[in-house]
């Protein structure tokens, strides 16, 4: 998935408290991104936005699996684990 703002789903139409946290977190990087002094920047702004897009998509995915067998403590917790994956690739 690319990094344009078309890309991204409006955080007001989040399913739940964690997801729009993830949806505020993309468009704030893709807005730095915007802003950016260098070509470094806005690359590395523009990655983190799909990296926090991306986390979205498979926290709503998994919590339409798995809403009923985990705590919303739990959710987050394998979000962030998620993300934090995908930063180190």
């Amino acid at each position: 998935m690319s990094a344009e703002q078309g890309d991204f789903l409006p955080p007001e139409e989040a399913p739940d408290a964690s997801s729009k946290m993830f949806r505020e977190y993309a468009v704030e990087f893709l807005e730095l991104a915007r802003n950016a002094t260098s070509v470094e920047q806005r690359f590395l702004y523009l990655k983190m936005a799909n990296i926090w897009q991306e986390t979205t998509i498979r926290w709503e995915r998994d919590l339409l699996k798995d809403q009923q067998r985990a705590s919303p403590r739990q959710h987050r917790r394998a979000a962030v684990s998620m993300f934090l994956r995908e930063c180190v690739k």
